[in-house]
């Protein structure tokens, strides 16, 4: 059956984890910090080195064509996050099928907050980060916070699963949604 839960766990999460994953490959292809670190400034740096211009010339044609190949994926990735969340919002308004289908379980919420290096782990540590990974991690949470019945949030069961530093989190961030102990 469709749900919300399903739509948000199996297409707006990974669309949104897309998303994080086309900015890391942005600032791989382009960094503009002090140290030669992307491959913009990998190629650029070649020339010092004595590499016929032809040669250089080839490279960031193609670095280009990589660029635009990155834009179309995150072109992509949005309107799958963007249509996904919409559908997870017209099915959250429609009624919850008997049994509670549309709710999150444990092994949902940790699914959709993505392991130890997922949305929890973002926020934990927003040093460095872009800002849009961070949104899109709070935006993966807060849907997380709204779709799970308390019990299954405060729960030992999910505590295990996360781990206390990331369940802590979870539950500050509950709270400060207004959907605090």
């Amino acid at each position: 059956m469709i749900s919300q839960a399903l739509v948000t766990s199996e297409i707006v999460a990974p669309a949104l984890d897309g998303i994080c994953h086309n900015t890391d490959q942005q600032r791989i292809i382009f960094d503009p910090s002090p140290e030669v670190d992307s491959l913009a400034e990998r190629i650029a740096s070649l020339r010092d080195n004595n590499v016929p211009d032809d040669v250089i010339a080839h490279l960031f044609a193609d670095l280009r064509a990589l660029v635009a190949s990155n834009r179309a994926e995150r072109v992509v990735h949005r309107r799958v996050s963007r249509t996904g969340d919409d559908l997870a919002r017209a099915l959250g308004a429609a009624p919850a099928p008997a049994g509670g289908a549309c709710e999150l379980t444990v092994t949902g919420i940790k699914r959709l907050l993505g392991g130890p290096d997922g949305a929890l782990a973002v926020i934990a540590n927003p040093a460095g980060r872009d800002g849009r990974e961070l949104t899109a991690a709070r935006s993966v949470v807060r849907r997380v916070v709204d779709r799970a019945p308390s019990a299954v949030l405060r729960g030992r069961s999910l505590r295990n699963q996360l781990g206390a530093r990331r369940h802590d989190l979870l539950l500050e961030l509950a709270a400060e949604w207004g959907r605090g102990a």
